[in-house]
């Protein structure tokens, strides 16, 4: 049983054989723009004092107060990877929005700029990593607004729970766990806030889940947060 928050889910079944960028619009016209490439290294997650490495640090110390397994933080991947990584192995499928060069930003057939921190998960699993946080850049062709920007941060958790298997017992303990740990992290985040979980629907992942929190008199989403119920979730592993 595995418990993950970020969105493009896989789910239990086989993955697709890996795709190259087949979209009418050639890779030439998607090029990367200046601007963003500058972004490339900049690594301001990592940067002591900056707003982005102290919410960092802030989410790292919850997880390493927790009991169990001690989670693996890492937040110097590049942010350039695969098409197999990003997508396939997540089974976003062929004709997903995701994978067009209109929404993603190719650097030639194969590889891209990372869209979620999702794309180092099955390599982390592959590694033998079974309880770990992965941080940082990553792009995608957002047109500029007050709450979207083509470079933003993520930072990705997943948990392996082996020892409780699959089904429904399984099941409840994990949403239990998830639940338990990321009301803290939003307590951690933003203070003593009212928090509520809402049932949704994400297309890679049953059952999934919403969590919210009470700013200013509205409702704010703060993170997704479905578990996957797939050892298998691991190539070749």
């Amino acid at each position: 049983m595995l418990a993950r928050c970020r969105r493009y889910r896989p789910q239990a079944i086989a993955r697709p054989p890996a795709r190259r960028c087949t979209c009418a619009r050639t890779l030439a016209t998607a090029a990367v723009p200046e601007k963003v490439r500058a972004k490339l290294g900049a690594d301001l997650h990592l940067q002591p004092g900056h707003p982005l490495h102290i919410i960092k640090r802030t989410i790292e110390m919850h997880f390493e107060a927790q009991p169990g397994e001690p989670y693996a933080f890492f937040d110097s991947l590049p942010p350039q990877v695969s098409v197999e990584a990003n997508f396939d192995e997540l089974l976003i499928p062929p004709d997903h929005v995701s994978r067009a060069p209109t929404d993603t930003f190719y650097l030639d057939e194969g590889t891209v700029l990372r869209t979620h921190t999702s794309a180092h998960q099955n390599e982390l699993m592959r590694a033998g990593q079974r309880a770990f946080l992965c941080s940082g850049d990553v792009y995608r062709r957002d047109t500029v607004d007050r709450s979207h920007y083509p470079v933003f941060h993520q930072t990705e958790g997943l948990k392996i729970f082996e020892e409780w298997g699959n089904g429904p017992d399984a099941q409840g303990r994990v949403e239990e766990d998830m639940k338990r740990t990321l009301d803290g992290l939003a307590r951690a985040l933003f203070g003593e806030v009212e928090t509520r979980w809402n049932t949704d629907y994400f297309p890679f992942t049953e059952p999934s889940w919403e969590l919210e929190i009470l700013f200013q008199g509205e409702w704010l989403e703060v993170r997704s947060a479905p578990p996957t119920q797939t050892p298998s979730a691991v190539p070749g592993g």
